[in-house]
Order: structure tokens, then sequence, then C-alpha cells
């Protein structure tokens, strides 16, 4: 359970990382 946890979270790490590149493209 506690790999399946880390996983998730990494996943949501490399998610948000994807809106912030996003955003940054947005802006400029």
């Amino acid at each position: 359970m506690i790999k399946n946890s880390e996983n998730a979270h990494t996943i949501g790490l490399a998610a948000v990382e994807e809106m912030m590149e996003s955003m940054t493209f947005c802006v400029m």
C-alpha cells in the first residue's frame, strides 16, 4: 500500500508540473 501511495503521489506531482508548464506557455 505504501508503494501505491508513493506511485500516486509521483503521478500527482508529474501532473502538477505539466499544468505549471502549460500555464507558463500560455502566459508567454
